[in-house]
């Protein structure tokens, strides 16, 4: 008894449903399929994320002294301060001419009148010590006050330009810590513009 064996070539598929292993390996074919799909979408999707998880910060610089000295609070604390220089000014040319006027009245004084001028003049001296260090500890009170104001102002138009732009890091150039920025990151003018608005 002879069998005879088919020719299973591609060009001559067992025929479907026959022995149920075509249906099988089609499911098979298909399972395998589908998982691969799966894999490449899942590498696609990470390869996508990672270049922006490596990106570089994003990044600006401000001069926060120019800021302040071209703002309203640094102009307001310049006139304090110039109107306080011009009092402190005068009051000590003042103390000065009595200085020179005592000095002028020691020519032909006794030793006990000297004396008495003598300590006068350290009066004087004492008196214009006080005028400097009320004048000194006045604008150390103007300037802590106009700083205050405007570090507030400031945080909100940052605040504001943080979340407009999604900066990560903003760095104060005035604080040593930039050796270099260039023009495009560099956002005090911007400040200063928006300091202007109020």
């Amino acid at each position: 008894m002879s069998i005879a064996l088919r020719n299973l070539s591609p060009s001559n598929p067992p025929a479907a449903g026959s022995d149920g292993v075509v249906p099988r390996l089609r499911k098979l074919t298909a399972a395998l399929l589908a998982v691969a799909v799966a894999a490449v979408g899942t590498l696609t999707a990470a390869a996508a994320q990672e270049p922006s998880a490596q990106s570089a910060p994003r990044t600006a610089v401000l001069d926060l002294e120019v800021a302040f000295l071209a703002s309203s609070f640094g102009k307001s604390l310049k006139g304090t301060l110039d109107e306080l220089q011009k009092s402190t000014d005068a009051q000590l040319d003042e103390k000065a001419k009595q200085a020179e006027a005592l000095e002028a009245e020691a020519a032909g004084k006794s030793q006990a009148e000297l004396v008495a001028l003598q300590r006068r003049m350290e009066d004087l001296e004492i008196e214009a010590r006080r005028i400097r260090e009320t004048a000194q500890r006045s604008a150390s009170r103007a300037e802590a006050e106009q700083r205050e104001l405007f570090g507030k102002r400031l945080e909100e138009i940052l605040t504001a330009i943080q979340e407009e732009r999604s900066y990560d890091l903003i760095l104060n150039k005035s604080a040593g810590a930039v050796i270099f920025a260039g023009q495009s990151i560099d956002i005090t003018r911007e400040i200063v513009e928006r300091l202007g608005t109020e």
